[in-house]
């Protein structure tokens, strides 16, 4: 049986908090006209960040074509989520690697 790497296990970690996340803001998630209206909201928009910042450029470019603007969001909100795995995958690595040399000890 083949061993799970500390990077395998921080990626399958980061891809389930995006998921538990993603899930988090279709159940619970609501937008007013400017803000967040509750405090879910706020806080997948503050763990989103770094993702929603990288794609703000793409978010923002006017359409030439008519009908071209839900290529354009999709393609914002998978900078979104690519970036948030990333991050989370970061974070999962670090604490794999250190729980490792803890153990090892």
């Amino acid at each position: 049986m083949h061993r799970l790497t500390p990077f395998k296990l921080a990626l399958i970690l980061g891809c389930a908090t995006e998921g538990v996340l993603i899930a988090l803001g279709l159940a619970f998630a609501q937008c007013g006209p400017c803000t967040p209206a509750n405090i879910i909201t706020g806080v997948l928009m503050l763990l989103h960040l770094p993702g929603i910042l990288l794609a703000s450029p793409i978010a923002a470019m006017e359409s030439i074509r008519p009908g071209a603007e839900a290529m354009r969001d999709t393609l914002a909100w998978a900078i979104v989520v690519v970036t948030s795995v990333l991050v989370f995958t970061g974070v999962a690595y670090l604490f794999t690697k250190r729980f490792k040399c803890l153990r090892s000890q």
